[in-house]
């Protein structure tokens, strides 16, 4: 849950220099000074270098004695030590000085000291700088190293000569690395003269690097939930202090830290009072990590710190004022605060009931005591986003004078909301019906599944097809424009006729009278289609009628049934592979709609209606199931090609899929395209747990027609 934990800083509030250190510090740290190319009877010298900047430390060691470093406890610093050059160093005798001794690097008992040689087996070196003899060397406690040259060699690289030591922080605790004064010039090689050179560098000093091994970092961690649900919320603000004493004599001081925003997605809340010395690393709502180094703490000289939240998330009050006490002597703190919401939100939606578009423009009064409604919300009327409000109950009533005309106000148009802390918001929907009808197509997309129609695929004809898709032609609303006979009384459907374009070469089209008509007495309808009248090409129509003044009127919008059949040659043309089919459109001409008088009802326009024309996918027995039957039909022609005899038949070649397919033979990728979609059935949408992959009919309007 915590994670990407920050150092915390104190130097803002301590007015103190100090930075944490991280887990693998490596110092750039210098002893003594560099001679380069030394005469003889002069001192070679010992540097002490490092690979990082000196950012823990007070001063810089290799430019001040006495240097003070921090890590924490289980972290190292990494110290690289090398010899000057030693070119032109000869005894009294004139000879080339070959070797030269340094012994005693003193490290305490909260750390381990550890040796390793970077040199490696460098050409022209007999012997490299290497752990003494502790026992020759001063006892536990202390490292000899010896550095020896080859006889000859007469100075050093940068890089020769050099070996690391490894300070790694065991305890809290001071040590020290000390360079001790006794170290000789190697008298075993031979001859040589040693009258006149020292017996070690800066010889009567010492050099120390003071390192003080903090204790372990701790993390306070902040979790703010909702009293009700649980949830986590925020941005939140916290104040951070630390309890110091300054003397045995005075009384604890609660010395402010820093205010911590809460980190949300990678953005921290700004909050009043804030210096930046520490930041919580969580970008968690609600969920706030702040760390305590170890240097912090011991620069603080306490472990007792305290968190108070300063400010509440939006539409939340702060529950509990009291400070959050944290011991850090022992582990991590987690501090668990919940807040009380006392704000909601009610969210009103305004939509067309037959388009389903928004409804711009409407507004609604909220009041606060329903049901009596005396008490109306500052702000109200509200025609746009509603502020947040009290937890409480509302009612929230439509301005139906905000209402075009053209639109009719659904019930109910007054909705009670009750905002708890529990559930504190409220979802509000009113719809609108067209006054004006508008004429529909259900559905308005649609599939046309084929299937084998007896022992030849294809039917005879169009019209024996058993595969069919129907659409019903419905008005949106019945009419709620005034009679102009009597302008008391609404219009009533009395004359309606339609026309329907289509593309003969796919589809052929019946039509019949909708519910409307068979449930109104005395209705007559006249029908021009592919089997009555006058059987157009591509056309197909209908006008229907209502004799004499009916004592009833069906209270059915269905004004006509659209009956789709295939043509034959679809059957074989089309491939049960992946997006197989023909789009066939339905279109609308000349709808028009007249009262009982023959005087025009207004209306909106006509819907179209498109129908995809398709096998499912791998049913190659034309069954709408692919099942076994599919399976063996494609697993007993597997390795058939083209002039392989009756076996190979292109129906059966699927792979690839496409307006250019079949690859000629039927292969493992047709078999398993068949046994992927093993138990799909057709669904009247092309899609649903029965059927896979989804197959849902196309919209060849849009500019991509894939689905």
């Amino acid at each position: 849950m915590h994670q990407n934990v920050r150092k915390l800083t104190l130097w803002a509030l301590l007015l103190l220099p100090l930075v944490a250190v991280g887990v693998a510090v490596t110092l750039m740290v210098s002893w003594g000074s560099s001679q380069g190319a030394q005469a003889a009877g002069t001192d070679p010298a010992i540097n002490m270098y490092a690979t990082t900047a000196n950012g823990s430390c007070d001063t810089n060691p290799s430019t001040v004695a006495g240097a003070k470093c921090s890590a924490s406890v289980g972290s190292s610093f990494t110290l690289t030590v090398q010899l000057d050059k030693l070119a032109g160093l000869t005894d009294a005798d004139g000879d080339m000085i070959t070797g030269w001794t340094f012994v005693q690097w003193h490290q305490q008992n909260n750390a381990n000291l550890t040796f390793n040689d970077l040199d490696g087996a460098a050409v022209g070196e007999a012997k490299n700088c290497a752990p003494g003899n502790p026992a020759e060397t001063g006892g536990d406690g202390d490292y000899g190293i010896t550095c020896n040259l080859a006889s000859g060699q007469q100075e050093r690289t940068t890089t020769g000569n050099m070996f690391t030591l490894n300070y790694t922080c065991i305890t809290q605790g001071t040590g020290t690395v000390t360079q001790l004064n006794g170290g000789a010039l190697d008298t075993s090689l031979g001859d040589e003269n040693f009258a006149g050179i020292p017996a070690a560098p800066g010889a009567g000093t010492s050099l120390v690097l003071t390192i003080n091994c903090t204790p372990p970092d701790r993390e306070i961690q902040i979790n703010k939930t909702d009293v009700a649900t649980g949830a986590f919320v925020g941005p939140t603000c916290w104040a951070l202090f630390v309890v110091i004493t300054p003397n045995p004599l005075s009384p604890p001081i609660n010395l402010p830290v820093d205010v911590v925003g809460d980190n949300v997605g990678g953005t921290s809340k700004i909050c009043a009072g804030a210096v930046g010395a520490a930041s919580d690393s969580n970008p968690a709502l609600g969920e706030i990590d702040i760390t305590i180094s170890g240097a912090a703490r011991v620069l603080a000289g306490s472990d007792e710190w305290h968190v108070l939240e300063t400010q509440a998330p939006p539409k939340y009050q702060i529950t509990n004022l009291t400070k959050q006490v944290c011991d850090l002597s022992i582990a991590d703190c987690v501090v668990n605060v919940s807040n009380t919401r006392v704000e909601g939100n009610i969210n009103v939606t305004y939509n067309d009931s037959v388009t389903g578009q928004p409804l711009l423009g409407q507004c609604v009064n909220i009041h606060s005591d329903p049901p009596t409604n005396l008490v109306l919300v500052a702000g109200s009327p509200f025609c746009g986003a509603i502020p947040a409000l009290a937890l409480g109950s509302y009612s929230v009533d439509l301005v139906l004078a905000n209402v075009p005309v053209d639109r009719q106000a659904k019930a109910p148009t007054k909705v009670e909301c009750v905002l708890t802390a529990l559930a504190p918001k409220c979802s509000v929907k009113f719809n609108f019906n067209p006054t004006i009808p508008f004429n529909l197509k259900a559905p308005t997309l649609a599939n046309l599944f084929l299937t084998a129609q007896g022992d030849k695929l294809p039917p005879s004809t169009c019209a024996s097809s058993t595969n069919v898709q129907t659409f019903s032609h419905d008005l949106s609303n019945a009419p709620v424009s005034a009679d102009p006979k009597d302008p008391t009384a609404t219009q009533q459907v009395g004359g309606f006729e339609m026309n329907v374009l289509f593309n003969e070469d796919l589809i052929c089209v019946n039509l019949a009278a909708g519910a409307y008509f068979t449930g109104t007495p005395g209705a007559v309808c006249f029908i021009d289609d592919k089997d009555q009248g006058l059987q157009p090409d591509g056309l197909a129509r209908i006008g229907c009628v209502v004799k004499g003044k009916p004592l009833t009127v069906s209270s059915s919008l269905q004004l006509a049934v659209i009956t789709v059949r295939p043509q034959p040659e679809l059957y074989s043309l089309i491939t049960a592979d992946q997006d197989n089919g023909v789009n066939a459109q339905i279109l609308n001409s000349g709808c028009n709609l007249a009262d009982m008088q023959g005087h025009p009802i207004k209306k909106i326009g006509c819907d179209d209606s498109e129908v995809t024309i398709r096998w499912l996918e791998g049913d190659v027995n034309g069954d709408c199931a692919v099942d076994v039957r599919d399976q063996q039909i494609l697993a007993f022609r597997w390795g058939a090609k083209i002039g392989s005899g009756l076996l190979y038949n292109p129906r059966f070649d699927l792979e690839p899929s496409g307006q250019i397919n079949n690859d000629g033979d039927i292969d493992i990728k047709d078999v398993q395209f068949v046994y992927g979609r093993h138990g799909s059935v057709c669904t009247k949408s092309g899609v649903g747990p029965t059927i896979w992959p989804p197959q849902p009919p196309r919209n060849e309007k849009l500019s991509d027609p894939a689905p």
